[in-house]
């Protein structure tokens, strides 16, 4: 019975974060994912990383168009993630975002060359909110908590302020990030 508790809390704040993502407009987001993206980028985590994982960004989740052009200027190996069968995931290397929709109507790359990890890689990650102790609060299928278990480098989840929460829940699967980049400055959780 606690364990149906806790995914019926997840799936109440589901709704919650969605509905105050789209109370924001265009125009705060923008900004604030500039700011999101200025500090990620004076981070050392991706100055001294040469593969960046990133998420296609949608539904007004933190942009990572901008990351995706910046990686790229800077010389980055950028990948992103293709659904590939129930709650797996495979990354191929991009030169620019992807435009051709997936699933999930989320854009995913060509198949190409895939992703060999490495301990200095940076794996950003999407999510409806996350706490300042690394958890998130995803969509509910489970893909990156199945992923990061094998992920050797550093992840970092990618949130506007209004949407770092003191503590959410979280289960024995759920998979904690490293640290968290918001428009005020980058939080470890470690």
């Amino acid at each position: 019975m606690a364990e149906r508790t806790a995914a019926e809390r997840k799936n109440s704040l589901r709704r919650l974060y969605k509905e105050k993502r789209e109370a924001l407009s265009f125009q705060d987001t923008a900004f604030l994912d500039n700011q999101i993206s200025a500090v990620l980028f004076a981070t050392e985590e991706y100055r001294g990383a040469s593969q960046i994982l990133l998420y296609a960004s949608v539904n007004r989740e933190v942009d990572t168009r901008q990351i995706c052009s910046r990686a790229v200027s800077d010389g980055k190996n950028v990948f992103f993630p293709r659904c590939e069968g129930e709650g797996k995931m495979t990354f191929y290397r991009a030169e620019q975002f992807p435009s051709a929709a997936g699933a999930y109507a989320i854009p995913e790359p060509e198949p190409g060359e895939e992703y060999y990890p490495g301990k200095r890689d940076l794996c950003l990650v999407p999510g409806l909110a996350f706490d300042l102790h690394g958890f998130r609060l995803g969509y509910g299928k489970g893909f990156y908590d199945r992923f990061l278990p094998a992920f050797p480098g550093v992840c970092f989840g990618l949130c506007r302020a209004a949407f770092l929460a003191e503590t959410l829940p979280a289960d024995v699967y759920d998979r904690r990030v490293d640290g968290i980049v918001t428009e005020n400055g980058f939080f470890s959780a470690r």
